[in-house]
């Protein structure tokens, strides 16, 4: 992934196995650190994964 101050992904591990989705969700936030990114998904994992605590 090339280096970009936002990103914008619509659904990246739409149909994906839930064990890949969440490896593949987990790489993609990890080079999304220190950049604005809208994840837009209906999967409850990617909205639990990227939601402030």
């Amino acid at each position: 992934m090339g280096w970009w101050p936002v990103l914008f992904l619509d659904e990246p591990t739409e149909w994906l196995a839930p064990d890949t989705a969440a490896a593949v969700l987990a790489d993609i936030l990890g080079a999304a650190c220190g950049r604005t990114t809208l994840l837009v998904t209906h999967e409850r994992a990617g909205r639990k994964r990227t939601t402030p605590s």
